[in-house]
């Protein structure tokens, strides 16, 4: 009985924790009127483990038999998801990488424009295609940049 209660405790606190995170997160990025969905996912999940408890209690099932196949299929999600994990985390970290070199690539062109006066007329003759009153503007385009 003692065990029962402490497992039911740890898997409660860790099911605040989780909700509370999740709200926290919705406050974070302002979509507050999303809180009411959560509590009620909340009491859906509550009432749905009420039910499944009365339900598992009147029939007489082997309780061995039954602890066993549910281990099985807890393995059989914990394994797909570290598979997952794995696959993403790759793909994760090529994007942080781009992230990081676009932010040093534009991190240089905000350090340029602020010193050197020059970058300003350069960054609009090259990329604005802007001329001043009286000059030809080439434009030479490098095929292979395309």
């Amino acid at each position: 009985m003692f065990e029962a209660l402490i497992i039911t405790l740890r898997e409660g606190v860790e099911a605040a924790l989780v909700i509370g995170i999740i709200l926290a997160y919705l406050r974070k990025i302002g979509r507050e009127e999303l809180n009411r969905s959560v509590y009620i996912g909340l009491m859906l999940a509550i009432g749905a483990s009420i039910l499944g408890a009365v339900a598992l209690s009147r029939v007489g099932l082997n309780e061995e038999l039954f602890e066993g196949i549910a281990m099985l299929i807890a393995a059989l999600f914990v394994g797909t998801m570290i598979i997952w994990m794995w696959r993403t985390a790759r793909q994760l970290k090529s994007e942080i990488e781009q992230l990081r070199a676009e932010n040093a690539r534009l991190s240089a062109e905000i350090q340029a424009l602020r010193s050197d006066p020059l970058a300003i007329e350069r960054l609009a003759r090259e990329e604005l295609g802007l001329s001043r009153p009286g000059e030809t503007l080439f434009v030479i385009r490098d095929e292979s940049r395309r």
